[in-house]
Parts: C-alpha cells; sequence; structure tokens
C-alpha cells in the first residue's frame, strides 16, 4: 500500500554488465534492430514502421536495414506483419520470431543501432542490455530514458511521433562517424547509473536515509 506525506523512495532496476562490447561498426548500410515484445501501440512499432516508410528511398540508398524480433502472443505477430504490408516496407524491415540467450547477443552485437519507439514505459531493459553492450540507441522519449541517453550522448532521443523519428534515424545516418564514441557512452551510461553495484549503493543510502530520518 502506497502511504502519502511520509518519505520514500523507489529502487530501480540494475543490469549485470557483460565482458563482451561493441567494437566494430558497418562500413555500409546500418543494421536497425529492435528485439521485445511485438505489441504495436505500447512499443510504438506502429510509429516506427510509419517512420521508416516516410523515409523509405532515404533509408534504401544508403543501405539500411531493420530487424524486428519477438515473441508471437495474442496475435501480436500477425499484427505488425500487417502493419510493415500496409505501409509498403517489406524491402527494408523484416519481422522474425523471439530470440534468447547467445542468439539474442549474437544479433545485439551485430547490429548498429537498437531501436525502442514506446509510448510509455517503466525501465524498458531492453534498452539498457543494448547500451550494456556498446549499442548505440534511438528512442523516444515515452521510453523515459531519454534524459540519460541525452546526458551521455549515447544515442538520439525523439519525440512520441512517427515524424520525429523519421528525422532521428535520418540524423543517425548522417552523424554515423559519430558511432564510436556513442558506443563509449552507452557503456559509461549504464555503468554510472544502472549497474548492481551503483544501483545496490544507491539503495543502501537511501535506506540510511530513511533512517536517520
Amino acid at each position: 500500500t502506497t502511504k502519502f506525506k511520509v518519505k520514500k523512495f523507489i529502487g530501480t532496476n540494475g543490469i549485470v554488465i557483460p565482458s563482451e562490447k561493441k567494437e566494430h561498426f558497418s562500413n555500409d548500410g546500418l543494421k536497425f534492430v529492435y528485439i521485445g515484445r511485438l505489441d504495436s501501440y505500447h512499443k510504438g512499432l506502429d510509429l516506427l514502421i510509419e517512420a521508416v516508410s516516410k523515409e523509405k528511398q532515404f533509408l534504401k540508398d544508403h543501405g539500411c536495414t531493420f530487424n524486428i524480433y519477438g515473441p508471437d502472443y495474442e496475435g501480436r505477430y500477425q499484427k505488425v506483419h500487417d502493419l510493415i504490408h500496409e505501409y509498403n516496407t517489406e524491402d527494408i524491415i523484416a519481422l522474425n520470431h523471439e530470440v534468447g540467450g547467445e542468439e539474442k547477443k549474437r544479433i545485439l552485437l551485430n547490429c548498429d543501432i537498437f531501436l525502442q519507439t514506446s509510448r510509455f514505459e517503466g525501465m524498458p531493459m531492453g534498452i539498457l542490455e543494448a547500451l550494456s553492450y556498446g549499442i548505440p540507441c534511438i528512442i523516444t522519449e515515452g521510453t523515459t530514458l531519454g534524459s540519460f541517453i541525452n546526458k551521455y550522448n549515447s544515442g538520439w532521443v525523439a519525440e512520441t511521433t512517427a515524424d520525429s523519428i523519421a528525422k532521428m534515424l535520418v540524423k543517425s545516418i548522417n552523424e554515423k562517424d559519430s558511432l564510436k564514441s556513442k558506443s563509449q557512452n552507452a557503456v559509461v551510461t549504464v555503468e554510472e547509473n544502472f549497474s548492481w553495484d551503483n544501483i545496490a549503493e544507491k539503495a543502501i543510502n537511501d535506506y540510511e536515509s530513511l533512517l536517520k530520518g
């Protein structure tokens, strides 16, 4: 039960920092990846697909590819498939079933930019995982992690609209020379804010503050 007018704090999720990191980025077209639930509204996949359609020719001219991975649940796979068809993006967006373990790690390390265009989120672990591998991210304000991405310059933050996402896709291509530095910043973003060591230390300090209060 939540009590009001009493001192409290919220503990956040943390992540184990992997030893492997992104080392090389594509010389030609960029590889964009989303891994997560295929909830087209919550995860903003409809916005992402529309955004790709808006800049489709530019993205194709620059050799870009998009891969979406997620589990088939309550017809959501078909819904995303239909959106890809509706926006005529089958030649640039590939829809795939869920991945995990070593296969998921391989896909992350092989991509250039991780995408998450959610309308709303609590603590999106997919973004934290991508950052921990040194993968720059394009995210929306709805993910709640935009302030960290902006502060550490570890990716691009769009408004939660198809037009803004489209602009960030183009911007990331025009700024591809910054991918290496953003990759290094991505790791620092997670190390300083979401590693379990830092999360634990902050929680202890918060408990001590409550007890003193």
